[in-house]
């Protein structure tokens, strides 16, 4: 008998509700985050980019800048595509490259306060995910995820 796929997921999906809860939040932070930087409120084309920014910051506040071949192993983008879209993003002026190579977020984009105010609304949609996990049988999909 074929899977009715629009009433029978839950039943054949393990833990679909844990999963609709983190998918819903990592759709919602990718559109806050491409809308506070590229000013843009779909963020289908701009993935990979978002993927980049948030690379680039790690690297720059670990103290270790990312050129764009480690950028490209971080993120699991092919070099040149890397190098095409840090380009772009260049020219626009989101990131900004040193004389080394090496890609830098601007410090007054990153202090912004719409920067500011959107790290405030991840963290609560964050916890908010966390709230919502927490109030399920998260017991019962830690001992299975170890069998």
């Amino acid at each position: 008998m074929p899977i009715n796929y629009q009433t029978d997921i839950a039943r054949h999906v393990k833990y679909p509700h844990h999963r609709i809860i983190i998918s819903k939040m990592v759709i919602d932070v990718m559109r806050m985050l491409t809308s506070t930087y590229f000013e843009v409120e779909s963020f289908g084309s701009s993935v990979d980019e978002i993927l980049l920014v948030i690379a680039v910051f790690i690297g720059q506040a670990e103290g270790r800048p990312l050129n764009a071949y480690k950028l490209s192993s971080f993120v699991g983008i092919p070099r040149a595509t890397v190098i095409r879209k840090m380009k772009r993003m260049q020219k626009h002026r989101y990131v900004e490259q040193d004389e080394s190579g090496k890609y830098l977020l601007p410090i007054a984009a990153l202090n912004s306060r719409n920067v500011i105010n959107t790290l405030a609304a991840v963290v609560r949609r964050i916890v908010d995910t966390g709230h919502q996990l927490s109030k399920m049988d998260s017991v019962k999909l830690e001992r299975r995820a170890t069998e």
